[in-house]
């Protein structure tokens, strides 16, 4: 049966649990946008496209600019198609790094923990420009995703969902402005790659690399790869500093994306160094 049916005259009237749980949650999201000022449904659509209402589901309260990840809608097109169209809510839960990478929402401000009876409902950002805390663990990674069992902070990372903008410099818990809807899909299924340092041979290890071109020679970008098989015995590096001329170890490779580590791991790696000793003329 629809909870969503309107009753008829006549009808005895059963508001089942969930219906009225939802309605709850609307009213009180619409009190919450009318008590700072103006018409509650003006200001979400004035908010942009971007913007959308998401319910915190969670045991705990989510503060101004905190991360849900998307888990589901409210009311579904089976249960109300007209409300479906034209104001679903997102259900936001704690994100986790296997179920919401790209799939996550940045409130606009608090919310407090879910109730005995129904989720308090606010604004948040699923496309566009917002400003987040990053927990930085690079100072040269320029994008970010959802951090594994946090609603605090985006993971900085090489690669991501969320473009970084700006970031107030150094490493650990830092303010940001990002883009959210960027980032994944400029990423190539397959790179070449020189070492620029020892690769260990055990699953999990990394090493920075050159990213190579199509005839085998450095671009101007750089990167991280893993271990994806213990197939070697880890390579060495030749000496030389690591000012971006002419050290690295000359050992090249192809690696490839894979999404549920978000990481380059190494497909195979020649055991032939590339000589590049500039030549002296002689």
């Amino acid at each position: 049966m629809d909870p969503y049916r309107k009753p008829k005259p006549g009808d005895d009237l059963q508001i089942p649990a969930a219906l009225m749980g939802d309605v709850i949650d609307t009213v009180r999201a619409v009190d919450q946008l009318r008590d700072r000022g103006g018409d509650p449904l003006a200001r979400l659509a004035a908010a942009g496209p971007g913007t959308v209402p998401i319910s915190n589901t969670l045991g705990v309260a989510v503060p101004q600019f905190g991360i849900l990840g998307i888990d589901s809608v409210f009311p579904t097109p089976t249960q109300n198609e007209a409300t479906f169209k034209s104001r679903p809510t997102l259900r936001g839960v704690l994100p986790s790094t296997s179920s919401h990478r790209g799939r996550f929402a940045v409130l606009q401000r608090p919310l407090r923990a879910i109730g005995a009876h129904a989720a308090p409902i606010g604004p948040a950002v699923i496309s566009g420009g917002t400003v987040v805390q990053l927990s930085v663990t690079d100072e040269e990674h320029e994008y970010a995703d959802v951090s594994d069992g946090s609603h605090l902070v985006l993971a900085s990372a090489e690669s991501g969902s969320a473009r970084i903008l700006w970031k107030e410099a150094g490493t650990g818990t830092k303010w940001a402005y990002v883009s959210l809807g960027l980032g994944m899909g400029e990423l190539p299924a397959f790179i070449e790659y020189e070492l620029k340092e020892d690769l260990g041979p055990t699953i999990g290890d990394s090493a920075a690399v050159y990213i190579l071109d199509a005839d085998g020679e450095r671009t101007q970008a750089t990167g991280t790869i893993y271990c994806g098989a213990a197939a070697h015995e880890g390579v060495g590096s030749q000496e030389g500093g690591m000012d971006g001329s002419e050290e690295g170890t000359g050992h090249t490779g192809t690696a490839g994306w894979f999404e549920q580590f978000s990481q380059y791991r190494t497909l195979s790696m020649s055991c032939d160094k590339i000589d590049r000793t500039p030549d002296s003329g002689a």
